[in-house]
C-alpha cells in the first residue's frame, strides 16, 4: 500500500515538474517579448524625437515659432 502511495506521489511530483518546466519557459519567453518591445519603443522615441526637432526647426525656418 505504501508502495502505491509513493507511485502516486512520484506521478504527482513529474506532473507539478512538467508544470514548472512549462511556465519557466513561458516566462523567459515573455521576458524575451518584453525585451524586444521596449527596444521598439526605444526606437519610436527617438524617431519621433527627430521629427520633433525637424518639423521644429522648419517652423524657426519659416519664422511660425518664436526664437
Amino acid at each position: 500500500k505504501i508502495d502505491d502511495r509513493l507511485d502516486k506521489m512520484d506521478d504527482r511530483l513529474e506532473i507539478v515538474e512538467y508544470k514548472q518546466d512549462r511556465t519557466s519557459k513561458k516566462l523567459n519567453d515573455l521576458q524575451l517579448d518584453i525585451k524586444v518591445v521596449e527596444r521598439d519603443i526605444r526606437r519610436d522615441i527617438r524617431s519621433l524625437k527627430d521629427e520633433t526637432e525637424t518639423i521644429t526647426e522648419l517652423l524657426r525656418i519659416n519664422e511660425l515659432v518664436p526664437q
